[in-house]
This record gives C-alpha cells, structure tokens and sequence, in this order.
C-alpha cells in the first residue's frame, strides 16, 4: 500500500489527512484522487486507515505484479532511474555539473518515496498536485516555493521522457502551475564589498580577494591548494566546466597575486598548517567531514556562503534595505571582479573560463592531454580596486 509522510510525521495512507482542532480533538478525512473534494473520515485513526485503503484499491488499483515483472521501466521509480541515466550518458552533449545531477536525484527522491509502487500510467494531474501540496507548503516562505519548482520541473522533463519512449500517453504534470518566483538578486556595489571585507575574518579576506583577483567561482576558490603553485603559475580547475578545455586556467602570478596567495591564516597566535588555500581551524570536525575524506581544515563552498551572509547581515548590516532573497551573496562577488577588471581595461573572457565560441569536444580524462589556457593578470589592480 501507497503511504505518504504526514506533516505530523505519522504514516498515513496517500489522500488521507488529519486535521488538528483547537481543542486538540484530531479528525481524518479523505481526498477523492479524482473529483479533489473531501470526505469527512471521523476521529477513528485506525478505521480512517483502512477506509483510506480500501478506496485506494479501488479508485487508483493496486500496481499488478505480472505487469511490474514484465514491464519493470513502467513504474514511476523506474523511470526516474532511466532518465537520470539518459541525462548522464547522452552522447556529444555536456557533461551534468554535479550540483544539476544532485538536483535531479534530489527530486527522484522525493518522488519515488511518494509515489512507491506506482505505475506510470497511474499518474494523474491531481496526484502529482497533491504530491506537491503534501511535499512543499504552498504559504511558505519564498525559498521553499522555489525549492517546489525545481521539483515539479524535474518531475515534467522526467514523464516526457516516458513519453519518448511509449510508457505514458499525457504528461499529468504539464498543467501543474509554477507558483514561485525566482528573486533578482542584486550586484555588489564596490563599496557594500569592501565593507563585508573589512569585518571578515583573515580566511575570509583571503577568499575575497582570490575572488577578486581571479574571478573565480566559490567552490573553485575552496579548492585551490598549494600545490596547484609551480613555476609562477597558478593552476585552477573549474568544476563546473571541466570537460572543456577552457576550465582548465594557468593563471600568471602577478605581486598582488604572491602576496594574497602567501598571505597567512591565522586563529589567535596559531598558524594555521593546510595543504588548501583557503581554511580554517573548526571548533569540532562533523562526522560529515569525516566521512566525506575533506581535510579538517578545508573550507567548504556552502559555510563559505553562510559566513558571507553572516558578515553581510549581523555584523555589517549591509544591503539591509533589500529583501533577503535579494542581497547580494559571496557568488555575486564573481560578478563584480569581472565588472572591475573589465573597468580597469582587463578582458576576463578566459580568465573567467567563459567561452562565446562554439563549445569544445570533451577532451581525455589523460592528464598528458589536458590544455592549459594561459591568463595574464596584468592590467589588473586589487589596490586600486580596494581605493
């Protein structure tokens, strides 16, 4: 039988719901999978469960064992599973930058829970609203909604996937409605920048000014090492590009450059020791970091942001007149440095690993065959930026 997660976080049969009274009294009551009106279930929780099963038998009909063992990519899971695996092997298209492929199996996930044990076939436009009523509150904040969109777009391009390939005949999801709305998030101003900079705390600084000087992204910032230093070059690695020959820079070290790079990272008295960049000593290592094989010390992309907006909201007060969604993180810093170098007669293009040309053939994982794509910082000032 088919069970969704309550928001009380008790198992209740898909389309049953409770409702909680003032006085504490909690009723159950029935959704119609087709009709959407209500059926007052009473106060009975056992007999609201059976009652709610056996009308699921019969509206929606239990998923056939012959059919699941002949036809095994007909169920919703099934299908989740082979459009992920039609995006990740697609031949001549891009490679999925890991944060899309989380993303999907993000939405898989939340799916399969709720629709476990469900054909394809039985997908209707009031099931999957219903999904995505119970998963994401529509009166919540703008984030979530947000989050809900992301899901359901997931969920569209995966049944027209099984379109393509016979297993369903309408895509239900199409009609379901997109109710959040994406937030412009506002550029740095030079001066908002350097305020949060001046609060920051040295790892911090030092990131901002990597930033700064190189235009890269946060997460490639977090994983720039020591070693990545040879011969008066920086090499970086662009994550979320990589399979293209532009994301793979040797950035020439200018003197403003050897002084952030060489700049060291204090707590205290103590020096820190690490083989990253950008680090720090935390108060405790997560079983997560453990876990994950990360240096103790290494800086992850995501706490780099949480400080960042830390620094930006209760310690400097900066962009306080826009609306949260709206204030400018550590990722809209990117944007300024190239603004800035473009303002100071610098061309980013390369040194951002942007491409306006036709995009590249992947190029061999051997490391023999990798083209570095040389970038000269000269022309570009952080004092001068700095003021």
């Amino acid at each position: 039988m088919r069970y969704r997660e309550s928001k009380a976080t008790q198992r209740l049969p898909l389309y049953l719901y409770e409702n909680k009274h003032p006085s504490g009294k909690i009723a159950y009551r029935y959704k119609h999978p087709t009709t959407g009106k209500f059926h007052g279930m009473g106060t009975d929780k056992q007999a609201a469960i059976n009652a709610a099963k056996m009308l699921n038998d019969k509206l929606i009909g239990p998923v056939s064992l012959v059919d699941s063992i002949l036809h095994p990519s007909t169920s919703v899971a099934s299908l989740c599973d082979a459009y992920l695996a039609f995006k990740k092997n697609i031949a001549g298209k891009k490679a999925l930058a890991p944060a899309t492929i989380a993303e999907i199996r993000g939405a898989h996930k939340k799916i399969k829970n709720y629709f476990d044990g469900w054909s394809c076939r039985q997908l209707t436009t009031l099931a999957i609203s219903q999904f995505l009523d119970d998963i994401y509150d529509p009166e919540d904040n703008e984030g979530k909604a947000r989050e809900r969109d992301k899901t359901l777009k997931v969920f569209k391009v995966t049944i027209e996937y099984g379109l393509q390939k016979g297993e369903l005949d309408i895509n239900a999801a199409s009609p379901c409605l997109h109710i959040g709305k994406e937030p412009e998030v506002q550029r740095h101003t030079p001066e908002g920048w350097k305020q949060i900079r001046n609060a920051a705390e040295p790892w911090m600084k030092k990131a901002m000014d990597l930033c700064m000087l190189t235009t890269q992204r946060r997460g490639d910032i977090c994983e720039m090492k020591k070693d990545n230093i040879k011969g008066g070059i920086l090499y970086v690695v662009q994550q979320k590009t990589q399979k293209y020959d532009h994301a793979y820079l040797a950035i020439k070290i200018t003197p403003e450059l050897r002084e952030v790079l060489d700049r060291p990272i204090s707590q205290g008295r103590v020096e820190i020791i690490s083989p990253y960049l950008i680090h720090r000593q935390p108060d405790k290592v997560t079983e997560r970091k453990k876990a994950s094989g990360q240096h103790f010390s290494q800086i992850d992309k995501d706490y780099l942001t949480k400080e960042f907006k830390r620094l930006r909201d209760d310690v400097t007060g900066c962009y306080s007149d826009l609306p949260m969604l709206h204030r400018p993180g550590f990722h809209q810093g990117r944007a300024l440095a190239i603004y800035e170098h473009e303002k100071q007669g610098c061309l980013p293009q390369h040194l951002a690993g942007h491409s306006t040309k036709k995009q590249t053939e992947n190029y061999s994982a051997r490391h023999e065959n990798i083209k570095w794509m040389e970038v000269d910082l000269d022309g570009f000032s952080l004092a001068k930026f700095m003021g």
